[in-house]
């Protein structure tokens, strides 16, 4: 793949959204989201994702995204749905010309078993397995993990774990009267 030039991509950003696919990753029942390094969205846990090259198929390029950013594979990947990102021109995290203020992101889903190889390229700073969604994290990330059917919300986490724990002590309950009826 040929990279345009950096005059012609700030033309075609000022002017045109631009084509991305995301990635969600499972692992054990988790997900899988890296510290973004660079704008948009520095600082936040988000999916591993970016441009898809012309010539590229969605999935190839999820694939690829998933490759560069992560070193990880995915065993099996899931076309979820499509989101738009619109974020302020102005705003100064676009100051490098580099960054698209609007896209429109395909999400995958991708199934890894084995994170053993997992390697951060220079756009993440960190990476962290979440059973839990955070109802700090950006309105799109909840959406995405919501379609996926990922995680459950952070109110719904703690009322799950309380009704697990009730539901264990019942059941040594009911296994004890049991036993006794031997």
């Amino acid at each position: 793949m040929t990279h345009i030039p950096t005059h012609l991509y700030q033309q075609i950003i000022k002017n045109v959204p631009i084509l991305c696919v995301d990635v969600a990753i499972r692992h054990d029942r988790k997900l899988l989201l890296i510290k973004r390094l660079q704008p948009p969205l520095q600082g936040e846990w988000w999916v591993p994702g970016g441009r898809v090259f012309v010539g590229e198929k969605l999935e190839d390029a999820a694939r690829r995204k998933l490759k560069d950013e992560t070193n990880l594979v995915a065993q099996k990947l899931k076309q979820i749905n499509a989101y738009e990102t619109m974020f302020d021109k102005s705003s100064t995290e676009f100051g490098d010309g580099l960054h698209a203020p609007h896209t429109v992101n395909v999400l995958f889903l991708a199934d890894v078993e084995d994170i053993t190889t997992l390697r951060l390229d220079s756009s993440s700073g960190a990476y962290q397995l979440f059973d839990h969604v955070d109802e700090h994290w950006h309105p799109i990330l909840k959406q995405m993990i919501k379609d996926c059917n990922l995680l459950i919300t952070t109110r719904y986490f703690f009322l799950n774990k309380w009704l697990l724990s009730t539901f264990r002590v019942f059941q040594k309950m009911a296994n004890k009267t049991l036993n006794v009826f031997k």
